[in-house]
């Protein structure tokens, strides 16, 4: 509880109003909008026939305070706290281990990724949270036999649908796939439940997509369509296709910060792999994550920063593994001390370069910029202090250094949220979403 309410804290600070950083945000207020003022769930306004879940619950919080930006992220901050049960869940589930669990829990609070998706109210990270909470429970139901898990699996994946229809039932029915295989299950099984989460899906969509079909017809269905599946074949608009394949992984590593460095020490060490290779529960979090990391990088997309979210919540549930078993290993420090002074040396270099790239938008407030550097420096810093200092109280009880983590991310979007209405290019948006609610 002590680390939910650290992590409620670091998401929600200052509480007044939300530093909306993400452009994505005006699509779907208007939706919110409408649920708010008219209560039509089925047959309202629909921003390119993305899942209505995101917009239904936020009209509803919009029911207290209509002008308040903080309840247009709740939703997003709830699903945070939602995915790091679910972490320990699955970790305690796999590795039957409380100590493990909770580093993993404690590596996915504290990372950069979680902070800002659970403040940057987006369609994917509910699907992306959803979508881990099938992953969850049906491994726990593959594991225990218990029905209550198999009913749960698939309620997530339908409300994950509901969030994103086609990257949530693909996600879902990969995991499903990969799982059988690996644990040797009937291929008849499969076929059969596979065939059922897609009627389940369906099933649940259902009343809002004939909702939708009744109040704007073939419009809406055209844009259902192309929504999901055919701007996955080409790109949205007049945008060219990007050819970036490397940008997704790199994303993961900003992503993973402060435990970046962590992350690609153990990415360096043959026990890794040994240990994946002879580990099925290794594998069942590979099958999480890596279809994602592999599908998106060789897409070429250009929405990288919104379809990363699919991959964190089960690489934190096996980063936790693997730190708390090579954290103490001499060869491992070693070549972790090597891995994050790159890391910091690369980091550094290539926020000189976003600056020189985006030289416009940071000279237009250069407190905030200073800002950023500061965050990127007080993480990197109190990373290397708890890691290389203070490890072994670290390692023994991460859960009280959090804290730490919780005063850097609260300092800084409280300093964010008064600079914003100050920086030309991120204030187009919060006037934006003014002039909508």
């Amino acid at each position: 509880m002590f680390l939910l309410a650290l992590f409620f804290l670091s998401a929600s600070l200052p509480f007044i109003h939300f530093p909306l950083t993400d452009g994505d945000i005006a699509h779907w207020v208007p939706v919110a909008k409408d649920i708010e003022l008219h209560a039509r769930f089925l047959t309202g306004i629909h921003d390119q026939a993305h899942g209505p879940l995101l917009a239904w619950i936020t009209g509803i919080f919009a029911w207290i305070l209509p002008s308040s930006f903080y309840l247009y992220s709740v939703f997003t901050i709830v699903l945070g706290l939602l995915g790091l049960r679910w972490v320990y869940l699955l970790s305690f589930q796999l590795f039957k281990s409380e100590k493990q669990a909770l580093l993993s829990v404690v590596l996915a609070s504290t990372s950069v990724a979680w902070v800002y998706l659970s403040r940057t109210p987006m369609y994917d990270w509910p699907a992306a949270i959803f979508i881990f909470g099938f992953c969850t429970y049906y491994t726990m139901y593959l594991q225990n036999k218990t029905l209550k898990h198999y009913f749960l699996a698939f309620l997530l994946a339908s409300l994950a649908t509901l969030s994103r229809f086609s990257i949530g039932l693909g996600l879902c029915l990969c995991y499903m796939a990969l799982a059988n295989y690996f644990l040797n299950r009937s291929v008849f099984l499969w076929i059969w439940e596979s065939i059922l989460l897609v009627c389940w899906a369906v099933g649940f969509n259902l009343p809002w997509l004939l909702g939708q079909t009744y109040a704007h017809g073939e419009s809406f269905l055209n844009t259902f369509f192309y929504d999901n599946v055919g701007r996955y074949l080409k790109e949205p608009g007049d945008s060219i296709i990007r050819r970036d394949y490397y940008g997704f992984s790199l994303y993961v590593l900003v992503g993973a910060l402060p435990y970046s460095a962590l992350l690609a020490a153990l990415l360096t060490l043959k026990s890794t792999y040994k240990t994946i290779k002879d580990n099925k529960n290794h594998w069942l979090l590979c099958a999480m994550w890596l279809p994602v990391l592999l599908v998106f990088s060789f897409s070429g997309h250009v929405k990288l920063g919104r379809y990363i979210a699919y991959v964190f919540p089960a690489m934190f549930v096996q980063l936790g593994a693997f730190v708390s078993v090579e954290f103490n290993s001499v060869t491992f420090f070693k070549r972790y001390r090597i891995v994050n002074t790159l890391i910091g040396v690369v980091l550094g270099l290539g926020l000189g370069i976003l600056m020189a790239q985006f030289f416009k938008e940071a000279d237009q407030n250069n407190t905030l910029t200073l800002g950023y550097i500061g965050l990127l420096a007080a993480l990197l810093g109190y990373t290397s202090f708890l890691h290389f200092i203070k490890r072994v109280s670290f390692l023994n009880n991460p859960i009280q250094w959090s804290f730490g983590y919780a005063a850097i991310y609260g300092i800084f979007f409280t300093f964010m949220a008064y600079q914003v209405p100050l920086t030309p290019y991120l204030n187009v948006i919060r006037v934006q979403i003014l002039g909508l609610i």
